[in-house]
């Protein structure tokens, strides 16, 4: 049989462990959530240069 304090010891342990990995888990999805930002906001940034060239002043033409 464990004694009290193996026993706390192990689930001490446990717990340990446990936010170890609730933390990786975290981090990971930290890490995911950026990249897609930032893939969007390189996306949006390149559709804007693309939207600009095409206008070209074309805008100044008309009015």
């Amino acid at each position: 049989m464990t004694s009290t304090n193996e026993h706390t010891e192990v689930t001490g342990e446990v717990e340990a462990q446990i936010r170890a990995i609730r933390k990786t888990i975290g981090e990971q999805w930290s890490e995911i959530l950026s990249a897609t930002l930032l893939a969007v906001v390189a996306i949006g940034t390149a559709w804007s240069g693309y939207q600009s060239a095409q206008w070209g002043g074309h805008q100044v033409d008309t009015v």
